[in-house]
């Protein structure tokens, strides 16, 4: 479920706002044919830090060196559930909807504010202060989490996706995408995915040199499933101090199983008791593929 990721962009563009000294800068530049696109995201992270490097040799990587990975820091900037299906109906998408039917927590009522609230027969969105956003369009459901900091198995996101489902089993389901997007700080991060991913050749040369490159890497999962992992080169700005940039890894992953069934609500709610198994696997996919050798 590869388009998993880019409606958030869409949400991202529409509502999204934060204190400015929560908020961070990230610029993603990719160079190809003298060419240069730039994204800028602004979101809110927090650090965890890797582990198990003595683990690092039953996933096929050579021993990495402790002391990089225990001080490479890594900033989760999104959380999400995805999960596609036939005829998913807009309109229906609204503060009360979501309150009345018990979808969101009940607790919420008085405590978190609803900060945006959009609807229309293509496209709704329930934006909460809290961080978490629901958002309906025709073909696809999307509870996002981008509160810091955020436990990917304890976030309310798997309960609002799950229990929406369970609303509304008549939606011909298709499949569940759960979604990672990571920064990770590290020197000379474009210099380090050419040289541990491109091999040698006339594509990098003295007249036309390489100087970045996008790697996308797969996986299978459980329940047929499967993971992708896109990495890219870019550079962090903080808000508070414009001149100050640091070296990141962009990472992105969508684990992607397929519903076979109608109605398909059981086999949606299935996929999203693997959160835990998808998060772990994650972090050690993080751990195999950035691990610098010796």
């Amino acid at each position: 479920m590869q388009s998993a990721t880019a409606p958030f962009e869409k949400i991202e563009r529409k509502w999204r706002k934060r204190p400015e000294s929560d908020v961070y800068q990230t610029k993603s530049r990719m160079h190809s044919s003298g060419s240069n696109k730039t994204s800028e995201r602004r979101n809110a992270f927090f650090d965890y830090r890797f582990a198990s490097c003595g683990k690092l040799n039953q996933h096929g990587v050579r021993r990495a060196k402790a002391e990089e990975l225990m001080t490479m820091e890594s900033r989760l900037a999104l959380f999400s559930i995805v999960v596609t299906g036939e005829s998913h109906n807009p309109t229906i998408l609204n503060p009360d909807f979501l309150h009345i039917r018990e979808i969101v927590p009940h607790e919420w009522q008085g405590s978190v504010k609803v900060v945006q609230a959009i609807t229309s027969p293509p496209f709704a969105i329930v934006a909460y202060s809290n961080g978490i956003s629901v958002v309906v369009e025709n073909e696809k459901l999307q509870v996002v989490d981008t509160s810091a900091p955020v436990d990917p198995p304890k976030s309310v996101a798997v309960q609002i996706a799950s229990k929406y489902v369970r609303t509304l089993p008549h939606v011909r389901y298709k499949a569940v995408g759960v979604n990672f997007h990571s920064v990770i700080v590290m020197d000379s991060a474009r210099e380090f995915l050419k040289k541990r991913f491109v091999k040698s050749g006339p594509w990098d040369s003295e007249s036309d040199p390489l100087t970045a490159a996008g790697i996308r890497l797969m996986y299978t999962v459980s329940e047929n499933g499967h993971v992708v992992f896109d990495l890219d080169a870019g550079e962090q700005k903080s808000s508070a101090q414009e001149s100050a940039t640091k070296s990141v890894v962009i990472v992105k992953a969508n684990f992607h199983r397929g519903c076979e069934g109608y109605p398909a609500e059981k086999e949606v709610v299935g996929h999203l008791g693997h959160v835990k198994e998808d998060w772990d696997r994650y972090q050690r996919g993080l751990n195999m593929v950035l691990a610098q050798e010796t």
